[in-house]
C-alpha cells in the first residue's frame, strides 16, 4: 500500500513538473513575441521639409514658416525670395 502510494505521488510530482514547464514555454513564447511586435511597431516619422514660399504656414511670412517648422525638419527658402 504504501509502495502504491508512493508511485501515485512520484506520478502527481512528474505531471505537475510538466505543467509548469508547459506554462513556463508559453509565457516564454508570449513574452518574446511581445518584445518582437513592441520593437516593430516603434515607428518613428522621418524628417520632412518645409518650403518657403509654398502653403500655410509658409505662404505669409518666413517668421510664421521659421516658427512652424518642428524640431528636426529643415526649412527650404527658394533662391531670390528672400532679401
Amino acid at each position: 500500500m504504501n509502495d502504491r502510494i508512493a508511485r501515485d505521488a512520484a506520478v502527481c510530482s512528474r505531471a505537475r513538473r510538466g505543467r509548469w514547464r508547459g506554462a513556463t514555454l508559453v509565457l516564454a513564447v508570449a513574452w518574446l513575441g511581445w518584445l518582437f511586435l513592441w520593437n516593430a511597431l516603434r515607428v518613428q516619422a522621418a524628417p520632412s521639409a518645409l518650403v518657403y514660399p509654398s502653403t500655410a504656414p509658409c505662404n505669409t511670412t518666413l517668421q510664421a514658416c521659421v516658427n512652424a517648422v518642428p524640431t528636426g525638419d529643415t526649412l527650404i527658402i527658394l533662391p531670390n525670395t528672400y532679401t
